[in-house]
């Protein structure tokens, strides 16, 4: 998290537009300076360059399965619902940590609920995910969502989580939880985040998660207080190294 201002170990941010639909403001969602803009096309250029030097790779396509609840030992992860709108609101919505990376204001319970209504009716695509995180006794305590970045090979993703309920382990039990879904049951190649510099705490759920350090990007992250550079993690499934390397030009 950003130093200073000892908040929200989320690196990831589950905001809402002003039509309703659920985004997510994270070191890599909330793309709002002109670097971050390019870096999507770049990076699909430069694996297309990498197939085309290795003399073509097989098209790989993901399963998708939709949102389907996921536990934990100490977990559920299960769909949004028009009922927890409250709850939400009083959770991780509106702490001063997440509004901060988010870049947003804060939400009355009306304006969650109509959000929360549009998430229900995107649930219907098999593509999507989008997880509220709750502890065995219902509470809850965060969210983490899901999104392919490119189409059949890689997802990202975007979390976050109440303040009074980090450090204590729980992102990185939820986390672990969503990388082995996407690369056993989603057959992802590539599950990547990111988080500001500074962010601390994010580096670490993200290195407990056994993912690796791909790059910085310089002022590709807007914040309340401007643009700042984000560090990008990754996991590459290795299995099928051979073929696999080459897709992803490593």
């Amino acid at each position: 998290m950003n130093a200073g201002r000892g908040k929200s170990d989320g690196l990831a941010l589950c905001s809402h537009d002003r039509e309703g639909e659920n985004l997510c403001f994270s070191a890599l969602a909330n793309r709002g300076c002109t670097p971050c803009r390019r870096r999507g096309s770049m990076i699909l250029c430069k694996r297309q360059e990498a197939k085309q030097r290795a003399g073509g790779c097989k098209e790989h396509r993901m399963d998708q399965l939709g949102t389907a609840e996921l536990y934990t030992d100490r977990l559920v992860l299960r769909r949004f619902r028009e009922a927890d709108a409250e709850n939400v609101c009083s959770s991780y919505l509106n702490d001063e940590g997440f509004l901060y990376y988010a870049n947003k204001e804060a939400m009355s319970v009306e304006q969650e609920r109509a959000s929360i209504r549009e998430i229900e009716k995107r649930y219907s695509s098999m593509d999507y995910y989008n997880w509220l995180i709750t502890l065995k006794d219902g509470t809850i305590i965060g969210a983490i969502h899901l999104k392919p970045d490119d189409p059949g090979e890689s997802l990202e993703f975007h979390y976050a989580i109440d303040d009074r309920h980090r450090n204590s382990g729980y992102m990185t039990e939820a986390l672990n939880a969503v990388k082995e879904f996407a690369v056993t049951r989603l057959n992802a190649k590539r599950f990547f985040g990111g988080c500001e510099v500074h962010n601390s705490a994010s580096k670490r759920v993200m290195e407990k998660c056994g993912l690796q350090y791909e790059e910085t990007l310089k002022g590709c992250l807007k914040l309340k207080d401007g643009c700042h550079d984000m560090m990008v993690y990754s996991y590459i499934d290795r299995r099928d190294a051979p073929s696999r390397s080459a897709c992803f030009g490593i």
